[in-house]
């Protein structure tokens, strides 16, 4: 429900409910799989939107690093694009 929510445009409602699915993924499958990573990813999305650009940075910062040293591909994609969109709002692309 939080993922639907943050593509529909809802961020500041889809925070909590991502907050508490990373919370029930990390316990269920450990806080670097790569499940509990893209909710993460989402999760950090949620707060680009919601509040600042500045603290989804370094929230995706540290999944892309979580994510490559758990050796997650499909993590370390979705937090790079996400990063990504994050400096391109702030036209900061080319770091």
């Amino acid at each position: 429900l939080g993922t639907a929510l943050l593509h529909l445009g809802e961020s500041a409602q889809a925070l909590p409910l991502l907050r508490e699915a990373e919370s029930l993924a990390a316990r269920r499958h450990g806080a670097g799989s790569g499940d509990t990573l893209s909710i993460r990813v989402d999760a950090a999305t949620a707060i680009d939107a919601a509040t600042s650009p500045g603290e989804a940075e370094r929230e995706l910062r540290e999944i892309l690093a979580l994510a490559d040293a758990s050796g997650s591909e499909t993590a370390v994609a979705q937090a790079s694009v996400a990063l990504m969109s994050v400096l391109e709002a702030q036209a900061r692309i080319d770091e």
